[in-house]
């Protein structure tokens, strides 16, 4: 009791000293405030970085993986066996707005991935293959229209009993095997086996092993 008599005597005997005391400690507190929310804003900027360094890596992973799966899912090869009539239009539109994507996003994989040559490499080679390929794949898209309407008379003057009504009746040509053999030979040509061994090692660079994995460094990994 003593003790606390005392202290507060002390206080009030030194107001002017406990007022400066009161003030260094608020200004510590308010020191503490500024250096806590300037510590969170940093690791939230990090953080936003981070994520749209992520973002990058991803649109320029898709946008790569994107040239393979544009040619892969449409074969032109299996499209002119199977009579490639008007889808033409709309693929040679996606095929020609991709090469516009990719050149525009080559320069951000540059500067993004400065310093890896060996994916800076591999998007190179990816780049010039697809840009061939495409070039290839539309002017097969074209010629198959025609070849597709040739296979048709041919297989109709073969297999008159089928009673084909147009070059759009597919149906009865495929699940006739003798005409579906006709039709596929005809739209078979040099031009179209050489776009599919071609497309079959452009493809086989998209292997985890030859394609993924060379992005996995750039990636951030949650632990």
């Amino acid at each position: 009791m003593d003790a606390i008599i005392s202290a507060i005597k002390f206080c009030n005997d030194n107001q002017g000293f406990a007022s400066i005391v009161l003030a260094f400690v608020a200004l510590l507190v308010s020191l503490y405030a500024i250096y806590n929310s300037t510590q969170l804003q940093m690791k939230i900027h990090s953080r936003d970085v981070k994520l749209a360094l992520q973002k990058s890596v991803l649109r320029i992973y898709n946008a790569y993986g994107d040239c393979c799966r544009l040619l892969k899912f449409n074969d032109i090869v299996l499209s002119a066996k199977i009579g490639f009539m008007s889808k033409p239009i709309e693929q040679i539109a996606k095929i020609i707005e991709h090469r516009v994507i990719i050149g525009r996003i080559r320069n951000e994989a540059n500067l993004l991935f400065i310093d890896d040559e060996p994916l800076k490499k591999l998007l190179f080679e990816l780049e010039e293959d697809f840009m061939s390929l495409s070039e290839r794949y539309i002017d097969l898209s074209q010629k198959a229209i025609s070849l597709s309407a040739e296979a048709f008379d041919k297989v109709d003057k073969a297999f008159p009993e089928l009673e084909l009504r147009g070059p759009h009746d597919l149906a009865k040509i495929l699940e006739h095997p003798p005409a579906a053999e006709i039709f596929s030979a005809v739209c078979t040509t040099p031009e179209t086996q050489k776009f599919d061994k071609d497309l079959s090692i452009y493809q086989s660079k998209f292997t985890y092993e030859k394609f993924d994995k060379l992005f996995e460094s750039h990636l951030i990994h949650s632990k």
